[in-house]
């Protein structure tokens, strides 16, 4: 979803509370923000050698991307945890020791699942003494495995918070030692996750104001054409969202209607068509056509309606320029094939 819709602000979207879980966004706008949040790419880094390391705390440091004389900007790693038994390596920092009365942990739990938690910083004079003698070092052998590696690292850690709020750890965060990451009893542990985000602006878009009553079962496919008396698309595309979201197996969106579980009215989103647009070839008059189909899975009852349906263009900086309305007589979809051919002229690529 972070790809292909992108997320929108919690201003906008409310954010994420229990009482919201199988309810679809209504309103362009919302689906119109999260177009400019995207991820670009996902990354697993492990984090077992000084090297790793260096490239993590650039990353949460400034994204490895120095900008002088400019504000810093950081990154964050998402880190899968295992959090039973917590208790038996947690240990508070004593007087006069950096961060004292903080909270470390010097390995993953001993038992349990995996949770995820989130890296927000680093501090390299943060430690605790593993072995006991008196000393917290990062040059010594701990491990006798007859070298020196991260793995015997007493000092230096990772900042972690949880969702649990500021009460869990005293205040929400705990350090965690960049030699705990080394651990072969759990290696989902071992490595650091991070989202690529870009910043996006789309310059075509289609508004569309819909109901069915299986979101799940509802398809839709979105072409054009160059030629404005074409009868066939040239291009198409099948939005996942509105195509039972086939990237996760199918059915993932619930066989409830698109407004959520026991709700039948129409909900009004926005689908992104800058990339389809960039393949269109326009004739000479800058005229091309559009389709769009919307029907249902093979084998469904599912029906709907479609009651309003707009292409809109925006500038390279993201203002809105104008917004086209097309006709529509009859959208009612499920028992038969519902289509909209229409001659578009403003919304050719540039």
């Amino acid at each position: 979803m972070a790809k292909h819709i992108g997320v929108p602000t919690a201003k906008s979207h409310g954010g994420v509370r229990l009482k919201k879980i199988g309810l679809w966004p209504n309103g362009y706008q919302i689906w119109r923000e999260a177009m400019e949040y995207r991820v670009s790419g996902y990354r697993y880094s492990p984090a077992n050698t000084i090297d790793q390391l260096n490239e993590a705390r650039g990353w949460l440091f400034d994204r490895n991307q120095p900008k002088p004389n400019k504000k810093t900007l950081g990154g964050l790693f998402a880190l899968d945890g295992r959090m039973g038994e917590l208790k038996k390596v947690t240990v508070t920092i004593p007087k006069g020791e950096h961060a004292a009365g903080e909270d470390i942990w010097t390995r993953w739990g001993p038992s349990g699942y995996g949770h995820g938690i989130t890296c927000v910083g680093y501090d390299d004079q943060v430690g605790h003494d593993l072995n006991g003698d008196g000393k917290i070092t990062n040059d010594l052998d701990l491990n006798g495995d007859g070298k020196v590696t991260l793995a015997d690292w007493e000092r230096g850690a990772y900042i972690v918070v949880n969702s649990w709020g500021k009460s869990w750890s005293k205040d929400g965060r705990i350090y965690l030692l960049y030699s705990a990451m080394i651990d072969p009893t759990w290696k989902r542990g071992n490595d650091l996750r991070r989202a690529e985000v870009t910043r996006y602006l789309p310059r075509r878009t289609l508004r569309l104001k819909l109901a069915c009553d299986d979101r799940t079962d509802l398809r839709m496919t979105i072409g054009i054409a160059g030629d404005k008396n074409a009868s066939a698309p040239e291009h198409e595309f099948a939005p996942q969202a509105f195509n039972g979201w086939p990237l996760f197996g199918g059915g993932n969106a619930g066989h409830v209607p698109m407004a959520g579980p026991g709700d039948d009215t129409p909900i009004e989103v926005g689908i992104d068509l800058t990339s389809l647009l960039k393949n269109l070839a326009p004739d000479n008059d800058g005229k091309g056509r559009l389709f769009l189909r919307l029907s249902r899975a093979d084998g469904s009852s599912a029906t709907g309606e479609l009651h309003e349906c707009a292409l809109r263009s925006y500038d390279p900086k993201g203002s809105f320029l104008g917004e086209s309305q097309l006709i529509i007589k009859d959208g009612n979809f499920g028992k038969s094939l519902f289509t909209i051919d229409a001659v578009i002229s403003e919304l050719v690529s540039d």
